[in-house]
């Protein structure tokens, strides 16, 4: 298992954004993954110390629902904690 190197943590905004995302999927029972250049950043800079370059911020996760209801339960848990805000015009995304 890998963990998160001492004198590597992650940012406090990231690790939140992580943790609310934990807390709705076990909930709501989703599994969820990590997806982009977070899963990469937190891989390649907080576990193995190999810094990398970065445009955006974002986190990006992917998420496997049974249907259509499903994602709105999901979307609109994520709305309501208050840690996650829409996206404009984008169905597939919040």
């Amino acid at each position: 298992m890998y963990t998160i190197r001492a004198d590597k943590p992650l940012d406090p905004v990231t690790l939140e954004i992580l943790v609310a995302m934990r807390v709705l999927a076990r909930q709501l029972h989703h599994s969820y993954i990590l997806i982009g250049a977070s899963a990469r950043d937190l891989l390649m800079s907080h576990v193995f110390g190999i810094e990398s370059k970065r445009a955006t911020r974002d986190v990006d996760f992917a998420v496997a629902l049974e249907d259509w209801e499903s994602f709105h339960v999901l979307r609109n848990a994520l709305l309501e904690s208050g840690d996650f805000v829409p996206a404009e015009n984008r169905a597939h995304l919040l």
